[in-house]
């Protein structure tokens, strides 16, 4: 019998903080590249506990995931900046006015 027509399955070895060491078919794993500063991580949810987390990796794993197939993400940067912009309270009361004016949240939250 040949291999005609097959595939081998590439697997990314990883680690769940609440699950432990895992092998993700690279199916399972999304490549979250960051535009401006071209950095790139791995976007895991463990199969187990269902959490998601993300592992970086350098220029040579992210080539080889590239070239291995991996579906890719591209972020802009600001969005994974250390210190976000913090909303105000401004937003905060605006955003609550817009769904409180929602007719149907407006009942569900007097039913409470």
């Amino acid at each position: 019998m040949g291999s005609e027509g097959t595939e081998a399955t590439a697997y990314l070895s990883t680690v769940c903080t609440r699950c432990g060491d895992l092998e993700l078919p690279l199916g399972r794993v999304l490549l979250r590249v960051h535009d401006e500063s071209a950095t790139a991580e791995c976007v895991i949810r463990c199969p187990t506990c269902r959490s998601r987390f993300t592992k970086a990796c350098n220029n040579e794993m992210a080539l080889a995931l590239l070239n291995a197939g991996i579906a890719v993400s591209v972020w802009p940067t600001e969005q994974h900046s250390v210190n976000p912009r913090r909303l105000t309270w401004s937003e905060v009361d605006r955003a609550v006015a817009s769904i409180y004016d929602d007719c149907r949240w407006k009942a569900a939250l007097e039913a409470i």
